[in-house]
């Protein structure tokens, strides 16, 4: 279930970086794939991308003129990345063991509600079985499928990175078996890093590959959280990685960009985009469009509705929004995989709506909004609140209050000096701070791994240039 196309390392550079994108056709990763592979290439790597969307990847590298560079190799992989229900049912054992934990460590009357915590395990276990078994990747069928590809290698290969740790199976029997037919160090990208827990012992389940000699450390979004895993794992490598994003342009106006400019009638045009689940809000996206007046204002939505993943009142918003279907309105309620195309509708937009509830990580969404700038509204509350405020790029309004939220939106048209201030995010989000924060990252964790490569040759090939500030984006023909 791997397949090679493409160069291979044999004569290629010294050192080479094995990286493994398990998700496909969920935007985010596809992108952040390409930029890794792309800082890796311009760092004098040689790649090995794996990606089970070869067609998508092959595509995303051809807009950058990297489908053919002499350092690269594709191998297309199985996405059948579901843990077994046998992992799944280790998963709720485990849950069980820090319920008869903590049972011991409390007085009785916390005793006894934990178990009817233990009963409500099993009495639920059938069906949790078949959600965790949804919800995380196997991490067995990485291994398996990493090492059929070194396996083909004529030359070592210097390290493995895993895009996205944080979605496989976090128990330790679900690791058991895992290891490299060859001793590889290997890293990865944690997107939604699971609060620290305090608990001791065997029934600490937090990340298993942490206990593993070869995992060698992890890439975060979010700088505030280093401080706190160097501090759990002293013996391994954090570092924060700026959350760019793919900023290109079509040489020429896509029709749907067109016609929504044209639907929009010089009224104001309100994006929102991406993955439509119950982070987005919808409620209040929805409330928005109804306050808004529609002579003033257009609003548009694109992406892939998880009708399986609203809220209640979120899916009763839906409901509304169907059966009025207003006017100043265009909805695109599938994945739009070009995006390119994407990034030509905020192109056209005046302002973006990222107002996202219960969200507390990083998202890309900002990096749009400075590198087309466009000023975002986003949720007071969270991380992504925190950088517009700090950059002054947008504003940050409570995620619950629909009038604030409107209010929001109308005093978004009034900011000043967001020239400056989009610039200034571009300055610290970019692909060359991306490229130095990675390739010294990964330089670090391979030279601490003991092996016979020359330290020197991972330092030439490693250096960087350093960062400039990126100007706007604008189209060329």
């Amino acid at each position: 279930y791997v397949q090679a196309t493409g160069a291979t390392t044999g004569n290629g550079p010294t050192i080479s970086a094995q990286v493994y994108n398990p998700i496909s056709n969920e935007g985010h990763l596809d992108s952040w794939h390409v930029l890794f592979v792309e800082a890796f290439l311009n760092a004098g790597w040689a790649v090995l991308a794996m990606t089970s969307d070869l067609a998508g990847l092959q595509s995303k590298l051809m807009q950058k003129g990297l489908a053919d560079h002499q350092s690269l190799s594709l191998y297309s992989i199985s996405s059948d990345n579901a843990v077994s229900k046998g992992q799944a049912s280790s998963l709720i054992n485990q849950a069980k063991k820090i319920a008869t934990w903590l049972e011991a460590k409390t007085e009785i009357k916390l005793g006894q509600w934990l178990r009817k915590v233990k009963g409500a395990f099993q009495a639920t276990e059938k069906r949790e079985q078949a959600a965790l078994a949804l919800k995380h990747l196997d991490p067995q069928l990485f291994c398996d499928q990493v090492n059929q590809v070194l396996r083909q290698q004529s030359k070592k290969v210097t390290v493995v990175f895993n895009m996205y740790v944080d979605a496989y199976m976090p128990i330790p029997n679900a690791w058991q078996q895992f290891g490299f037919v060859s001793p590889t160090p290997w890293m990865s990208l944690c997107i939604t890093p699971d609060q620290l827990l305090p608990l001791q012992g065997e029934v600490n389940t937090l990340a298993p590959y942490y206990s593993m000699a070869a995992y060698r450390g992890t890439c975060f979004l979010d700088e505030a959280l280093l401080e706190r895993y160097r501090a759990r794992w002293p013996d391994k490598q954090f570092e924060y990685l700026p959350d760019i994003t793919e900023t290109a342009l079509p040489t020429q106006p896509t029709p749907l960009a067109a016609q929504i400019k044209q639907q929009a009638a010089g009224r104001k045009i309100v994006f929102m985009g991406g993955s439509i689940g119950k982070q987005k809000n919808l409620a209040q996206w929805v409330k928005l469009i109804q306050q808004a007046d529609s002579a003033q204002w257009y609003f548009v939505q694109i992406g892939r509705l998880n009708v399986n993943n609203l809220t209640t009142e979120d899916s009763a918003a839906l409901a509304s929004l169907q059966a009025t279907a207003p006017q100043n309105l265009y909805s695109h309620d599938a994945y739009l995989s070009d995006e390119l195309a994407f990034n030509d509708i905020i192109a056209v937009a005046d302002v973006i709506f990222a107002v996202y509830k219960d969200f507390y990580r990083s998202s890309n969404m900002l990096s749009k909004a400075a590198y087309f700038e466009k000023p975002i509204l986003v949720a007071s509350n969270c991380l992504m609140g925190a950088r517009v405020t700090k950059y002054g790029i947008g504003l940050a309004v409570a995620p619950n209050d629909s009038q604030a939220i409107y209010q929001g939106l109308i005093d978004l048209l009034q900011l000043q000096n967001l020239p400056t201030h989009f610039a200034a995010y571009r300055q610290d989000f970019n692909q060359q701070a991306l490229q130095n924060k990675l390739i010294g990252f990964v330089r670090t964790c391979s030279e601490q791994w003991p092996s016979t490569m020359a330290a020197s040759a991972i330092s030439a090939s490693a250096a960087t240039a350093p960062s400039s500030v990126t100007p706007p984006l604008e189209r060329t023909h």
